[in-house]
């Protein structure tokens, strides 16, 4: 064999290993007269499906809802901080954010209110595939009820987003972080 075919030869076989180490590694080969044809995916690989959403468990978010909302005369967690709280990290932001603009004597943005309430009861339920507790907080002779939107999050139940009950989720802490009184 002449150095030139040796050379060629060698070259092709670089080559070739180089378009299987691309393709080993998700790479595209730079020729597809040079690639070998792809490899079928296994029955088994087609057949899989998507790990199922977590088994919503009511007592859990509601007791993660009282962990936000104590029973008795109290106040939600936000007085505490809000590290103490059940909040995913982007409820926390906002809620920040809304203090953090607050002129005055400012709300709490966890209740919406000015005031401690007298008493609180909580429900939960699936709304739209999403567990909700429904918490309503007497003061006195008024009461204010708000929809709280749980995740779950490496196994525990965190409050996500808040709305006013009777307003619907167009008043979300997101968009709308006014009172909720009726």
């Amino acid at each position: 064999m002449t150095t030139d075919r040796m050379l060629a030869a060698a070259a092709a076989c670089s080559l070739a290993a180089l378009v299987l180490l691309l393709s080993a590694c998700g790479g595209e080969p730079t020729s597809s007269a040079t690639a070998a044809p792809p490899a079928a995916a296994p029955a088994q690989a087609a057949a899989a499906t998507p790990a199922p959403s977590p088994t919503v468990d009511l007592a859990q978010v509601t007791a993660a809802a009282n962990r936000i909302f104590p029973p008795g005369p109290s106040a939600d967690c936000f007085p505490r901080g809000l590290d103490g709280c059940p909040f995913t990290s982007r409820l926390k932001t906002r809620l920040q954010a809304i203090v953090g603009g607050a002129t005055g004597g400012g709300g709490d943005p966890v209740c919406r209110c000015q005031n401690s309430y007298s008493s609180v009861s909580i429900s939960s339920e699936v709304v739209s595939g999403q567990p909700v507790a429904h918490v309503v907080m007497s003061f006195g002779a008024s009461a204010v009820k708000m929809d709280w939107v749980f995740l779950q999050s490496s196994g525990a139940w965190l409050a996500d987003d808040s709305y006013c009950t009777s307003r619907g989720p167009s008043t979300s802490i997101y968009t709308q972080p006014g009172t909720c009184s009726t």
